[in-house]
């Protein structure tokens, strides 16, 4: 039993190790209130999501900046060679009530889709929770350009007709405009919304 725990511990160990022997400080930005700050952001491409706080390298200097008690942070990213990931800021259910989260936005421009991944699970009828693990997504839309420190607002389902209160003078293209989309046809939509919103200016 003891030499079990000692070989669970040099396992842990030694995953810890290799995710800090891959992180570096990759180019990025915070977006505090209206204002784009471009500084150096630790990440690791192994696994390129933050939970608590993020570290930074400010003029040469490390900040460490706690993510779920920030009331001027909207949003940070990565845009650094081939690492292309974008965080915005939305409220979630935690343990005393709604808490901040900093989640992947799947599209950022004028509208940004922002997702919020998470599992239940639960026992009974013969398996245990892990073998009754239910996967759930919910969606989060808002406007990156109003400036605001407003939140975005959760999507119940990627209908098309949530979605179109956001699409103000857009042409929804028809093979699209159907009364539930997929992610990936929300993505698409969006996409050429934020196009067509870019190109009007």
């Amino acid at each position: 039993m003891k030499a079990l725990l000692q070989l669970l511990l040099v396992l842990i160990l030694s995953v810890r190790l290799n995710a800090q022997a891959n992180s570096f400080y990759a180019n990025g930005y915070l977006q505090i209130k209206s204002d784009t700050v471009w500084c150096k952001i630790l990440f690791n491409p192994d696994i390129p999501a933050f939970k608590a706080t993020i570290s930074t390298l400010l003029h040469d200097k490390e900040v460490e900046i706690a993510l779920n008690k920030n009331d001027s942070l909207i949003a940070f990213g990565i845009v650094d060679g081939e690492y292309n990931h974008h965080f915005g800021r939305v409220k979630i259910p935690g343990a005393y009530g709604l808490t901040i989260a900093f989640n992947p936005k799947i599209v950022w421009g004028t509208l940004e889709l922002i997702t919020y991944n998470y599992a239940i699970y639960s026992g009974g009828f013969g398996k245990t929770a892990a073998e009754n693990k239910q996967l759930f997504t919910e969606y989060f839309i808002g406007e990156a350009n109003n400036n605001s420190i407003e939140f975005p607002k959760k999507l119940p389902t990627l209908t098309i007709k949530k979605i179109s209160e956001y699409l103000s003078g857009f042409t929804i293209p028809a093979a699209l405009n159907k009364k539930k989309l997929s992610e990936p046809e929300a993505v698409s939509l969006l996409k050429m919304y934020n196009e067509w919103a870019i190109n009007r200016k």
